[in-house]
């Protein structure tokens, strides 16, 4: 179902990826609510975006951190791009700063000295 839904959102088939989307049927899965909070935006949607932008949000707290870097792994700059641009405009606040690179790992404190 993902390739269909990339096929058509770039393509500026907002409506189509939705309805895509929508057969997902994977609850709580990031993917998902990523994907269809971007088309909602693009077909501004306020409502419908902001529901999947609350359950993104839930399962990925940080998730304006590290969007544009974590796409990246998978899909070309334009794309991601477009992806950025549809989660902006379903109010995801996303700077350049942040979204630029992966957050750095925090070194793990170890109670026991040995």
């Amino acid at each position: 179902m993902f390739p269909l839904f990339h096929k058509a959102y770039p393509n500026g088939d907002y409506r189509g990826a939705v309805s895509i989307g929508l057969k997902f049927n994977i609850p709580g899965f990031f993917a998902t609510h990523l994907f269809m909070a971007a088309a909602y935006g693009q077909l501004g949607k306020p409502d419908a975006a902001g529901k999947e932008l609350r359950d993104l949000l839930r399962v990925r707290p940080r998730i304006a951190v590290w969007v544009r870097e974590g796409l990246r792994m998978y899909h070309d700059r334009e794309l991601v791009e477009h992806y950025i641009d549809g989660l902006r405009k379903a109010e995801l606040q996303i700077t350049s700063e942040q979204s630029r690179r992966l957050p750095s790992p925090q070194p793990r404190q170890n109670s026991k000295t040995l």
